[in-house]
């Protein structure tokens, strides 16, 4: 289940990364900068625009990991309640 975020988040990377190339290397033939800033700028590029959908993706994660941990103590919990009953029934 967490491979398949995994993959889209690569996916989603590479998509973001090929079309910014694609878009100023190949389209408008600008050749790729010496100039530090500019690479800045193309961090800044992706990051803009990946890092809301990693997020969502994250927060995704997080709430299917909490419904898990619910399930969990819920089962804990009915386990306790029949050890319990069980103790009381041997008891007497």
């Amino acid at each position: 289940m967490i491979n398949r975020y995994v993959a889209a988040a690569a996916a989603m990377f590479i998509v973001v990364f090929t079309s910014y190339i694609a878009q100023f290397y190949f389209l408008l033939d600008y050749s790729f900068s010496e100039d530090t800033a500019v690479w800045g700028q193309l961090g800044d590029y992706v990051g803009g625009l990946l890092n809301p959908i990693l997020s969502f993706i994250a927060l995704v994660l997080l709430i299917k990991s909490l419904s898990l941990q619910n399930e969990a103590n819920e089962g804990l919990r009915s386990e306790l309640k029949r050890n319990e009953k069980s103790e009381k029934a041997s008891f007497f």
